[in-house]
């Protein structure tokens, strides 16, 4: 009976690695357009992590959620529910692409933004980064208190929008420098210098203790594309390396930043599995915590009838604005649940303000 769950696990990892291949085929017109870095987050975030339970390579974390529960069925329950949101956004994405607009967007639009334009924002993006950045720098004492504002206390809360310059600093600049090689565009002088703006954003990004928008930089980098060759070209052992190096620097990035946040200490991270520190360190346990939704709902929790969504959206208005906004928030909620082990500020203040869960796990 065993064998015959692992073939189907098995089965149901191919499944949606082949659907995340279908969107980025059909949809991506580059692995550094919005669907191109749709494919290449979602299989960061769950793909990856996807692939070392179903194969048997790793078990779901944190092992104390998932000891003395029955898991019978829940990865093929969470897998179907994944294929079942790619398959939707692949038929939504493929049909809203190819509808004929009249006002052209970024999104969806067949043709390219002027580079120049796009050098101009990464300027704009990367000088308000540095102003922002440095600021806060200044005001915590460099990267070891800005990561613990960040990550730990709660001084930082209701500020978060301000890392955005840096986000889109570091997403905006590769993109460009992508498609100043892309084009031959542009010194090589100008395109060093578009570069250096993508990464200094991505290390002002990581002073918040943020290593995903970092890790996506890179592989967008060293996937995207070269010169004029077409989409169908991209090679497999660009992919491979690809991988490779995102798995390598986000190790480097989550061990970094345990050590600002606990010098001199050997944290919990370091002394696990390589692979459960690959999975850690990409943010891959994300599909572990979507085991443990599928797993419990709606047995063990009520559905809210879709009070998250309003919530969710009363997230997107800082704090500071709206100070009795809805908490906790769905993600935060979510989070204090599943993920116990994250260390976010805001975590920290649920579980100090007393908010626990039925199940019992704060």
């Amino acid at each position: 009976m065993d064998d015959a769950f692992h073939l189907f696990d098995a089965a149901a990892v191919v499944v949606l690695l082949g659907l995340l291949y279908v969107v980025q085929v059909l949809l991506a017109k580059r692995m550094d357009d919005p669907f191109g870095l749709f494919v290449l987050v979602f299989g960061v975030f769950y793909g990856f992590r996807a692939t070392l339970i179903g194969l048997g390579v790793d078990t779901p974390t944190p092992d104390s959620l998932f000891l003395g529960q029955d898991q019978d069925g829940t990865l093929i329950r969470t897998l179907f529910g994944l294929c079942v949101y790619l398959a939707a956004f692949l038929c939504s994405g493929y049909l809203i692409s190819r509808r004929p607009s009249s006002s052209p967007g970024i999104l969806f639009h067949s043709g390219h933004l002027p580079i120049q334009r796009l050098v101009f924002v990464t300027y704009g993006l990367t000088a308000f980064s540095v102003v922002i950045s440095g600021y806060l720098l200044l005001q915590f004492g460099g990267f070891g208190g800005l990561v613990h504002a960040s990550k730990v206390d709660n001084d930082l809360a209701g500020l978060r929008y301000l890392r955005l310059p840096s986000s889109l600093g570091a997403l905006v600049g590769a993109g460009a420098y992508l498609d100043l090689r892309r084009m031959d565009r542009g010194t090589p002088i100008a395109r060093l210098l578009v570069l250096s703006c993508a990464v200094l954003n991505s290390i002002l990004i990581f002073s918040w203790g943020q290593r995903t928008v970092v890790i996506i930089v890179v592989a967008m980098l060293v996937i995207g594309p070269r010169g004029r060759e077409p989409k169908s070209s991209l090679p497999l052992i660009r992919v491979l390396v690809a991988a490779v190096l995102v798995i390598v620097i986000a190790v480097f990035l989550r061990d970094t930043r345990d050590d600002f946040l606990q010098p001199g200490e050997t944290h919990s991270f370091a002394q696990q599995s390589l692979s459960r520190r690959a999975s850690q360190a990409v943010n891959g346990t994300y599909f572990d915590a979507s085991l443990l939704g599928f797993r419990d709902w709606p047995s063990r929790f009520e559905f809210r009838n879709g009070q998250d969504f309003w919530n969710g959206f009363a997230g997107a208005v800082p704090r500071k604005l709206w100070p009795a906004k809805p908490d906790p928030l769905p993600g935060k909620w979510f989070r204090h649940v599943y993920q116990p082990q994250v260390k976010t500020a805001g975590l920290s203040g649920l579980r100090q303000s007393g908010i626990s869960t039925s199940a019992g796990w704060a």
